[in-house]
């Protein structure tokens, strides 16, 4: 997967991108030889070996603490990805046109076509943890009353705010990271993206959906809930179950440190 996301990266010839840009790899404890690979097929991509599994959010920092700080805009890529031509050049245009907007995404796709909607999400309440839980959400998909967790009542052809993206392609300016410290590495596996969406929109910066341009999101191959290669349905009941732990666990860490005070 991270050979296919790195081959999306260097097919683009966008004008808006050039070559003033640079690409960060942080392997994280990766068991297979995938960082063999990187370095034989990609010597231009500065590849960082953590040798164990920091967690999403720590594995991140590290990659932001090697990137250069001269540049203006930090991306957020998850390796199960791929990013057509156009997307980060749309991506810069709309973040240069207005300088309230902190953290952006385009529309995210599941490589079934479908839209993921981890990309589009409000933060999670205990009311739209509730209907989500309970399948309200569901049942009433448009629903502002009952679809708090998706935010399904908005039109997903429309740029708008959003409450949280999801960290599979996260677009951040660099002095906004800086302002918020970058990743809370309270956080291992889940829930890191929302934190740091609530944590921009604390700071007062705008968080946006773009849905002029895509990414394809082969989800659950970067978490090893399935092995690479893999159907989506095929992802092993142990790695399923992680997850959903990690999920539940993440969403108790976001209450605690944010919404704790404002439900007692």
């Amino acid at each position: 997967m991270t050979l296919n996301c790195l081959n999306s990266l260097s097919q683009l010839k966008d004008q808006r991108i050039g070559t003033d840009f640079e690409v960060i790899v942080v392997d994280n404890g990766s068991k297979d030889e995938s960082v063999q690979a990187i370095r034989q097929q990609y010597p231009g991509v500065k590849l960082i070996e953590t040798g164990e599994n920091l967690g999403f959010s720590k594995g991140n920092n590290v990659g932001v603490k090697a990137s250069n700080p001269e540049t203006e805009f930090v991306l957020f890529l998850n390796s199960d990805t791929t990013v057509p031509e156009g997307t980060l050049s749309t991506m810069l245009k709309h973040m240069d046109a207005d300088a309230t907007i902190g953290l952006s995404t385009c529309r995210v796709n599941l490589s079934n076509g479908s839209f993921d909607w981890d990309s589009h999400r409000g933060f999670p309440t205990p009311w739209a943890s509730l209907t989500r839980l309970t399948g309200l959400s569901k049942i009433f998909p448009k629903s502002q009353f009952y679809n708090q967790y998706n935010q399904g009542w908005k039109d997903l052809t429309v740029s708008h705010e959003v409450d949280s993206i999801v960290g599979a392609f996260m677009l951040i300016r660099r002095d906004v990271g800086e302002k918020i410290g970058w990743w809370d590495e309270d956080y291992f596996l889940n829930g890191e993206d929302i934190d740091m969406c609530f944590q921009t929109k604390k700071a007062g910066y705008k968080v946006m959906y773009f849905p002029d341009c895509s990414i394809t999101h082969f989800r659950g191959a970067s978490k090893g809930t399935r092995k690479e290669g893999e159907k989506l349905s095929s992802a092993s009941r142990q790695g399923k179950v992680l997850v959903a732990r990690s999920s539940v666990n993440a969403m108790q860490l976001f209450y605690d440190k944010h919404l704790r005070s404002e439900y007692n």
